[in-house]
């Protein structure tokens, strides 16, 4: 969901009001820019201190210290990147670039092509890993015996390498010129919108929303699906007192 705009509010048409409504208006204006910064802020700071603590338990708690513990902390770092860097850029270059004049400033597009390459790559990366996540809860309950040998923290690494690199091509190929990318949570702003060919934008988007959202929440559904009917027939069994048979 793409943030509030405040900065571009303040050109709100005045013509024809009076001085006093004039001013009642900008300091509205103000007021709502400071509340709206106050919000970001205690957004960010949750999900720095959210994800934190996430990294710091899987590191400590003993119970955590399985192959499967990577594919959380690859998530918090993720969400990690959205608190630490793209949020506070985002309120960075909305209230300090203009867009139509930010088009002919090579600092500022090119900071909001990186945003877009940071936005990218901790969404896609974030998604990859819930799609994973799904995938190995269902292994480890189907397979219970076998779960340990076919994950392993070596098959982990390189699952989550192959993941992340993913998302980083993804998300390099988001930011050249004719992608048409504008981030998947509209961060650019038109300071990135340069020419961009709307058939390749079309295409970008199609396989953008196919490979990092459809896709990956209908396996998400599958999997959690088939985790439920295991555990309803793990249930049943162990109820006629043939779970031992049903594990082997």
């Amino acid at each position: 969901m793409p943030l509030l705009n405040i900065k571009h509010t303040n050109e709100t048409d005045t013509s024809g009001m009076s001085d006093s409504d004039r001013l009642k208006l900008e300091a509205y204006l103000d007021q709502l820019a400071f509340w709206w910064k106050v919000v970001i802020a205690f957004i960010a700071i949750l999900t720095i201190l959210g994800n934190i603590w996430v990294l710091i338990l899987t590191w400590k708690e003993r119970s955590l210290h399985q192959p499967n513990k990577y594919f959380i902390a690859c998530l918090a770092v993720a969400d990690l990147l959205v608190g630490v860097i793209l949020i506070p850029l985002n309120v960075f270059t909305r209230l300090n670039f203009d867009p139509k004049s930010a088009r002919s400033t090579p600092s500022a597009f090119y900071l909001c092509r990186f945003m877009v390459w940071i936005d990218t790559i901790a969404l896609a990366t974030s998604i990859f890993t819930l799609t994973l996540i799904s995938f190995d809860r269902y292994l480890k309950i189907s397979k219970p015996l076998l779960y340990k040998s076919l994950m392993t923290t070596s098959r982990s690494l390189k699952i989550i390498f192959v993941l992340v690199f993913i998302s980083i091509s993804l998300a390099s190929y988001s930011v050249t010129p004719n992608s048409g990318s504008y981030g998947i949570l509209d961060t650019a702003l038109e300071t990135c919108s340069h020419e961009h060919d709307q058939d390749k934008a079309k295409t970008f988007y199609l396989l953008l929303s196919m490979s990092a959202f459809f896709i990956p929440a209908l396996i998400m559904m599958i999997m959690y699906a088939l985790i439920f009917l295991v555990a309803h027939k793990r249930n049943k069994m162990l109820s006629n007192g043939g779970l031992v048979c049903a594990i082997h």
